[in-house]
Order: C-alpha cells, then structure tokens, then sequence
C-alpha cells in the first residue's frame, strides 16, 4: 500500500464552488505530472479537502517503499509555525521516481493548498471490560462456556452526581438534537436502542466506512450498514447516552435525542485519520448538532495534528465536539493527544460512578477470610476459575522490610517472562506487571500447569489495570488473567508470607466474587494528564465513566460494565444535548462556557485538598446548574502559562442575564500542586506525580461586585505564582522538577439585604500555571543514556575511551545493506527535531540523515510501545533544499515529517550524527534553544 496524505485546500467549505475548483485543479495537478494516487475520501463539510494514496508502480515502487516515512520538508519559523521554502521548478523526474517527495512541491506550485499531512493510525479505544473481550465470542453470536456477571444497572446513581435526574424531571432528554457517534457502529436491533434503523427510530442516520474485517492494514468494504456485533464499544457508548430501557429500569442521559453512528473500526485492529475525518464529513452533512468521538489513544502532542486541527474547524463552524481524554493516566503529566488537545474541542476526562459493580478476589487461610481486592479480568483472557479453593502462590521473592514497596523488588523471575521452575501446578500465580507482555506471562504459568495468572501493577499502587491481549499472537492461552493494584498486590504478598512465617503450610485459597459497592466519587487514574507542551488546559471537563453499565450487542451478552474516558464522553455529549434543548443555545463557545462555570470542583484522594487541574479541568459536570445558570463568567478558563511567560493579570467579564440585581463575592480556591518529573533518574515524567500543598496567590479588584438586570462588568484578577522555594533542586542548583499549579476562581453570590433566599450555586473558573520553564525542560533522556548508536536489537555500542585510532571506532558498509541504528527517548515533546551528519577532520555539516528530520514529535513515556524511537539509517545523506530553492515561504502547519528533495549516499569516511531538538517554546534562530547531541565517531567504508 503506497504512502496515504490528508490535503487540505485553502477555499472554505462554505463556497461549494471552489471547493470543487480547488480539488479538481489538484488531481488535475497530479496527473499532468504522471502521479497516480487513488482518491480514498474527499472532504467537502469539515473542511475543504481529501485523503489520497499514492499509487506504486514498477518503475518507483523500491523508490516508494524506500520513502514509506517520508512527509513534508520543512523549517519552522521564529513564531513557531512550520514554514516551507517555496520553489518555482518542477522536477518531472522526480515526480516520475519519487512521487512522494514530488508531492512536497505542490506545495510551491499550488497556491490553493493550505497544507497537509501523511496518514496516521489511531488505535481502538482501550477501555476496562467487566466481561470477556469481543474476540471471545465467535461470530455466530454464541457466547463463551464462561460469562462474568456483566453487572446491575448503575446509571441513575452517576445521574445523582452529575444533576441529570434533576434535568430530566424538568422535563428535558435531549428532545430537538441530533447526536452523531464515531465509533465500532452499534447494535441498534437492541431494544434499549430502539430496535431499529432509519427514519422513526432512535439510530436514524449511519453508514459503516469499514467493513467487519478491517484492520487498518487493508482497504475498507464500507456498507450503509453501521451494524455491529462483533466489538460492543459503540454500542456501550450509546446506550450510557441515549438508551430508555424499560426491562433493566435505566435510562441514558438523553434519551430524546436523535443518533447518527457511523462505524470506523472493524472487528479487529486500529483505523486510520482519513476515515475518522470522512465519518466526521458525513455526521456534519447528516446534520448532526454535536459529535461524540470515545478516541483519547492518540500519540500527539500536538494542537496541528491532522484530526486536531478539522475538528477545531468544526467546533469554529458550530458543530459541538465531544472528544475522550484519553485512559493513559500512569504516563505522567503533560500527555494530552490527539484530538483532544484540540481548540474548543471539549476534552473530557472520568470519574468512577457512584454505585460500582466490582469483581472481587477473597482471600482465604484455614476457611478465615484475610483480605478482598477488586481485581480487573484483562481483555482477551477467559474466565473459567472455580469459585472456592484455588490455591495462591507467587514468584515474587519475600523481603524482610515490611513496607509496601519492599516486595516490588527487581528479579527476572518475578516477572514471570522466563521459563517458571517453581511448582504452580493447579494455582493461581502472583507476578509483577512489566519486563514482557501480559500473553508471555500467561502463557509462561499455563506451561508450568498454573490455572491463572494475577498481576500487579508496581507503576500504580491504587488502580488495577486493564489492556487487551493480543489474542491472535496468543491463542494458546486458555488461563484466566486478572489484574490487581500495586498496592493490592504488596498486601497479598505480604500476607502470603505472613502466613508462610506463621503457620506450618502457606496455603491460601481465593474466591472470586461480585458484588455491587457505593462509594464517593473518585478521580479516576488512567484519565490522561494534561496539560500540552503550551500548556493549553486539558481535559476541560470530567464526566463519569468508572464502571458504567450499559447495552450491549445481543448477541454479546446484551449488557456490560466498562470503565474508561470513553465512557465519559458519551455522558457528557448527552449533557450537552440537555443544555443545548434547554437553553436553545447552540454555540461551542456559549456551550463550554455554561458547562465550565458551573462544573463543581473535585477533591483528591485525601477528600480535603482540591484535585490538580491537569487532572480535572473545571471539575465534574452539572447539569441541571448549567441549565438553570442565570450569570456567566468569561473567560472560563485562565492560562498563566510557565514562569517566563507568565500572566500577571487578567480580566474577568461577569455577566448577569437575569432580570434580578445580584451581588458576588469573589474568592480563590486553591488546588494540588503536581510535581511530574525527577530529572535526577530521567528526562520522561514520572508514572506518578508526586502532590504538593503549593500555591500562588489571587487578588481581585473589586473583591465584591453588584450587578443589575442584564448587566456586564468588568473584574481585575492579579496572579502571583508561588515562590522559587517551594521548587525542589538537586546538589548542583538546578530544578529536579516544575510544579503545575493552579486552582480556581469562585464567583459565589451573597445575599442582598438580608434576603439568603434563591442564592445561585457559586461558579467557578479554572486557572493553572507552570513554576518553570518549558523551555528548560530536557529533550533527550540523556540520564538514561539515550541518545545512543547500538546494535539491531537496541543493545548499546561502548567504545574503549582510551583508544583513539580510527580502527577501534564502529564501521559501516552501507552498499552491503548495513545500517547504523540511532535510539532515541524524548522526555518531552519538540516541535523541530533533525539529524546532521557531521564530517569529524573539519566538523563540516554534510547534510540531513535522509528520512529522519521530523517536526511536532510526540515525548516517549513507560510504555513498551511508546519507550523511545529507532532509526535504521541505510547511509542516505539530503542535502539542505533551501539553499537551492526560492526564499520566498509558504506557511505549512501540520503534522509531518521531512522528506529531502534529493539524496545521495555519504562518501567513506570519519563522521558523528548530531542529533538538535527545537525546546518548548524555542525559536529556531536561536542557538540556546536548542538542545544538542553528538555521538561518538564511527566510519563508512566504501
């Protein structure tokens, strides 16, 4: 499959006309040039643009494939916008052997272009199932041997949290809006649903852009059809929206609306942007007011990601976005993706319901219950444990120190990723998260004779974790799974050998239960962190999605309980169909506006402190507050930026729209601070944050304000951040982390002479801060030896610093297809980052390793999927094209990666590899804001 774009025309959506002009003097552009693309999607509503393939043929398909990472040349300019040297030639030739690179000259050549971006994939929403995975079921709709209790209906509790009960006793459900869902499609025979598909019906508007057997790694069989039966997710997200079920007793948070579904995910596998973007096109030509997107899984860090920036255009046209968070909480802050980060997209992070449906582990000596935990069965695993007398054991080694973290020690064998020697025949086996994936575990416990596996999470000591098991690659496995906190997992350890020291057997069996639990709200752990690399504030809002019960496929089960910003999402796209009936209001702005101002901040696990507001945004949604809000507060919400950038004052507009006079006082809630980083053992922020009690302080002028009937006025708002001393720094001086800070304004109204009767609910305005520099934050993680040149397979080359003759240094022989392997880890996240080889006799730039310069690179995090970056280089130098081409600029913002004009070989020789990465907020004419590295010398032998 060739190299897929996103192209994006300059002429505005609105004029149809040169919406067609612009297109077709594009594929008139590309033939007269001999490429051959294939049209997968033109965009005619989101924006004015296309998805196209390029097409290899025998005479540049090597060429092709050579460039499959290849993008968009270019440079960034001092304001930070990527900028593109535009030319005047077109090279014929070029466009004949590497139409790839030919592509980047449209750019220079076509003045109709905007900009555009090279295809990116999205992975399927990881959420936690409280059932079997869908892959379980087989496709004639027979449920497995073994069924976990799918959980009771729940919903109305997390309409208690939220005010919905109230809203709709009022009389509103979303009646009048249209709600479009981009997701696995959904089962709409289910009767909760409606029951049917089309005109009349609840589901009235769909299409399925896919097909049951994409993976993304082939073409799409789309059908009118967005039925799904093989996943679940769409038709969850559905049900907590929209579903009025009258068998269960629940219903979604607005079941008056009217849904258009439109699948984007097959039975397997991932998707990709350009179908994203298409169902996005046709949900805005369906007519559709709001879209409701459960995606948070995307990797940039950036606002000019292709989907970013089309959905931002939506919410600017009017079209309300409702967008996941994303569950990748335990990579540290600052993690915000794509789209998300999206301007006046609304980025919803999770709380757990109310009423929560756990799966619980009993644990047993000599019949004597011990201890419970919540346990979490891991998607893609089955359930077939007997219920009573499943004995434990461990391969975790005993320590003496009776701390928790004394039993989260570093050994092989407790990992379970090695051949297991131990006797676990007939036992469920406790082994530690990390080192390998969960389907190598199990399996490793399953050829020892273990019955199950459980695994703690040493990275989270207060959430059991829940990710997919790639069950094709281990289709073996027929073992339970099942996922248990850090903190849960040390305490059974602990009572295992507690029992072990104490008795003269260490037998301990386990019962696995469910039961239904109510507790206060929490804020969920695998909400993603905010904020951006510009510290732009996300999630903007926090709906529940902690254990949600909800419809199902039929043929699935018919219900389920999942947990997840998916989860969320759809509750709050159903708030702001009840907002938008209620009020009549149908702006994004006005929409966030109300949603934010009256949102009720969170506390922290400690139930005193404020939650941070990389966490929480404005806080968890209310309703019925938001409906019947009769002030608002602009803006609503208050970036101070970092240290360097910092914003010292700002001006509240309050606004009274009622026909009453109303006095406020203003006052300042103070939250959480967050440290995110310890640059003492590594670049890449912590898994886990480390709280601080720090914050700045806020006056107002006038502290008190009285407002008449439909009147406006203006506040002063004066910040001061908190002290450099409440800053941890290491022996040297310099800062081990920054503190994201923050808080909110309260807006609570105070009785008029005396009279306390019909005082508002107070509203609120959330405002954060960074203590530090972005601009200081490190790159690479140099702490933990990358940048570095190693062998294939990622072990490092050290060379003996004591010799210095060439013939000691690493060769390369690049005509006999070697390579050089560069592995790279990003701390954060860098707007520029280049590859110059550099000639070691005179330290003379050569040029640009070819195939690596990329711009708007997401940081790494702990994940085994996303742990750093690996370039093969095969010896291919680009030339600088600027120096060969016109100054004149053309602005070109998006996600890309360089392609170089022309290419050639390096001559043999002595070289380094300087590896410059462009810091947060950095001007690319400025030497100190770039962050170097210089690898040792190796030669190219000729």
């Amino acid at each position: 499959m060739g190299q897929r774009y996103t192209v994006r025309f300059r002429s505005p959506p609105e004029n149809k006309a040169e919406v067609q002009a612009d297109q077709k003097a594009f594929l008139d552009y590309l033939q007269q040039h001999h490429i051959n693309v294939t049209v997968r999607y033109k965009f005619t509503n989101i924006m004015n643009g296309m998805s196209v393939q390029l097409v290899p043929t025998p005479s540049n398909s090597t060429m092709d494939q050579q460039q499959h990472l290849d993008a968009i040349s270019g440079m960034i300019n001092q304001d930070g916008d990527i900028m593109f040297d535009q030319g005047n030639l077109v090279d014929d030739s070029l466009a004949r052997h590497r139409p790839a690179m030919f592509l980047t000259q449209t750019l220079q050549n076509c003045p109709y272009i905007d900009q555009y971006w090279p295809g990116k994939r999205y992975a399927r929403p990881n959420v936690i199932r409280y059932a079997p995975a869908p892959h379980t079921f087989n496709r004639t709709g027979t449920a497995p041997v073994y069924y976990i209790d799918p959980g009771s209906p729940n919903l109305k509790y997390a309409h208690a949290m939220t005010e919905v009960d109230r809203a709709k006793r009022a009389g509103w459900t979303g009646n009048g809006i249209k709600v479009g869902i981009l997701d696995s499609g959904i089962d709409y025979n289910h009767p909760s649903l409606g029951g049917c598909f089309g005109e009349g019906c609840l589901v009235q508007y769909g299409y399925d852009l896919v097909g049951d057997d994409y993976t993304e790694l082939n073409d799409p069989i789309p059908d009118s059809d967005p039925h799904d039966s093989c996943d679940g997710h769409g038709t969850h997200v559905a049900g907590i929206l929209a579903a009025n079920d009258t068998f269960k007793g629940f219903e979604g948070v607005a079941p008056g609306v009217t849904l258009g579904v439109w699948r984007i995910f097959g039975c397997h596998g991932d998707t990709d942007d350009d179908i994203i973007l298409a169902a996005a096109d046709m949900a805005v030509s369906a007519g559709m007011d709001v879209i409701n997107l459960s995606l948070g899984g995307g990797v940039s860090a950036w606002a000019e990601d292709a989907l970013a920036v089309a959905l931002s255009a939506m919410a600017d046209r009017g079209i309300i976005v409702v967008v996941a968070q994303g569950n990748e909480g335990r990579d540290g802050i600052a993690r915000t993706p794509s789209p998300a980060i999206g301007e006046h997209v609304i980025a919803v992070g999770s709380v757990d319901n109310a009423s929560k449906f756990n799966h619980l582990l009993r644990v047993y000596h000599h019949g004597r219950e011990l201890a419970s935990y919540e346990y979490v069965l891991i998607d893609g695993s089955h359930y077939d444990l007997d219920e009573t007398n499943t004995e434990l054991t461990t391969l975790v080694t005993e320590r003496k120190e009776k701390n928790i973290s004394a039993t989260i020690i570093e050994d092989e064998n407790d990992t379970g990723c090695h051949p297991i020697i131990e006797d676990v025949q007939n036992k469920v086996v406790l082994v530690k998260g990390g080192e390998c994936d969960l389907g190598q575990k199990a399996l490793e416990v399953q050829n020892a004779g273990g019955s199950g596996v459980l695994i703690y999470n040493t990275a989270d000591l207060d959430n059991a974790d829940s990710v997919d098991m790639d069950t094709q690659r281990y289709s073996l496995v027929q073992i339970p799974v099942i996922s248990l906190s850090g903190q849960d997992g040390a305490a059974l350890l602990r009572h295992y050998y507690g029992m072990k020291a104490n008795s003269m057997t260490s037998k301990m069996t386990l019962n696995f239960v469910a039961e239904k639990k109510t507790k206060k709200m929490v804020k969920k752990m695998f909400s993603t962190w905010g904020p951006d690399p510009e510290l732009h504030l996300k999630p903007d809002i926090v709906g529940v999605g902690g254990s949600m019960y909800s419809t199902f496929p039929m043929e699935m089960g018919a219900y389920t309980t999942m947990s997840g910003t998916s989860m969320a999402t759809p509750y709050i796209s159903g708030c702001v169909a009840l907002l938008m009936q209620a009020t009549k209001e149908h702006s994004p702005i006005s929409i966030i506006r109300h949603l934010l101002n009256s949102a009720e901040p969170i506390h922290s696990h400690d139930g005193f402190n404020l939650e941070s507001m990389a966490r929480q945004g404005a806080g968890l949604v209310q309703i019925y507050d938001s409906i019947l809000a009769s002030s608002n507060v602009t803006p609503y919400k208050i970036p101070l930026n970092d240290t360097e950038h910092f914003q010292l004052l700002t001006q509240l507009v309050i606004e009274n729209t009622s026909n009453a006079t109303k006095k406020y006082q203003l006052e300042h809630l103070p939250a959480m601070a967050i440290s995110g980083y310890d640059f003492r053992k590594s670049a890449v922020p912590l898994r886990r944050g480390q709280y601080q009690s720090t914050n700045g302080s806020v006056y107002f002028e006038p502290e008190t304000i009285t407002l008449g009937r439909q009147e406006k006025k203006n506040v002063t708002v004066r910040f001061e951040q908190p002290s450099l001393s409440e800053l941890t720094y290491d022996k040297h001086g310099d800062i081990i982390s920054p503190l994201v800070y923050g808080g909110f304004l309260q807006l609570r109204q105070i009785p008029m002479n005396g009279d306390k009767s019909r005082l508002a609910p107070a509203l609120h305005v959330p405002y954060y801060g960074v203590l530090g520099n972005q601009r200081d934050l490190p790159i690479f993680d140099t702490v933990q030896g990358y940048p570095y040149i190693g062998h294939e397979y990622g072990t490092p080359i050290h060379l003996d610093k004591s010799h210095i003759l060439p013939s000691i240094i690493p060769t390369y022989n690049f005509e006999k297809d070697e390579k050089l392997h560069l592995f790279i880890r990003l701390g954060s996240p860098t707007a520029l980052l280049k590859c110059e080889l550099i000639k070691s006799s005179d330290n003379q730039v050569m040029g640009y390793v070819s195939r690596f310069q990329n711009a708007w690179v997401p940081r790494n995090d702990n994940s085994l999927s996303n742990h750093h970056y690996t370039i093969h280089w095969d010896g291919q130098v680009a030339l600088d094209f600027r120096s060969s081409l016109s100054s004149s600029q053309v602005e070109l913002k998006g996600s890309l990666s360089s392609i170089p004009i022309k290419t050639y070989p390096a001559d043999p020789g002595v070289y380094r590899l300087r590896l410059s990465a462009l810091k947060i907020f950095g001007r690319t004419d400025k030497s100190e804001d770039w962050e170097t590295w210089d690898s040792f010398e190796f030669g190219i032998l000729g």
